[in-house]
């Protein structure tokens, strides 16, 4: 699981890209999408593990949890694929967009905070640059430990603030 702090830069332009490259990139990958005929091949599929093998013919067999995690996975690397092509205030948009995935999964750490069970199987792997400190947040000793752990300085800030009713 990577270590990176959300929001650290994706790949970002090293200078403004026109709109029209970014909308002709968007369009171009328009051609991976499943919709219409596509889609309902998909969904034709006999079992969860053809439909694995027919999107990820090189993973490994997996159970369902594994598999929607690769879906996930995959969902959010695509999309963190273009923030190389922002810069300014639509680099800042987008990155508040993609900031509900390290949510995501710090809902999850929260959640087994204190627990012995291994959080990897949970987690959403995600893009260094949206991954959370996770050796960091596991190793909270309780829930303010935790909270100050949390790279995201308005979700930290907030989660303190409502720290008091959370311990009543």
């Amino acid at each position: 699981m990577n270590a990176a702090f959300p929001g650290e830069a994706l790949g970002r332009a090293a200078c403004d890209v026109p709109e029209e490259f970014l909308y002709a990139k968007l369009h171009g990958r328009r051609s991976r999408l499943y919709e219409g005929d596509r889609l309902r091949e998909l969904a034709a599929e006999a079992s969860l593990e053809d439909l694995a093998l027919r999107l990820f013919p090189q993973a490994r067999r997996t159970d369902r949890a594994e598999f929607e995690r690769q879906v996930m996975a995959s969902c959010v690397a695509e999309l963190a694929s273009l923030a190389r092509f922002l810069v300014g205030a639509r680099y800042a948009f987008y990155m508040r967009l993609l900031g509900r995935y390290p949510i995501e999964n710090l809902k999850v750490l929260l959640r087994l905070l204190g627990s012995e069970e291994d959080p990897a199987g949970h987690l959403v792997e995600l893009p260094a640059g949206l991954a959370l400190p996770v050796e960091k947040l596991t190793g909270a000793g309780d829930a303010r430990q935790f909270l100050e752990a949390i790279p995201m300085s308005r979700v930290r800030r907030c989660a303190l603030q409502a720290l008091p009713a959370y311990e009543e």
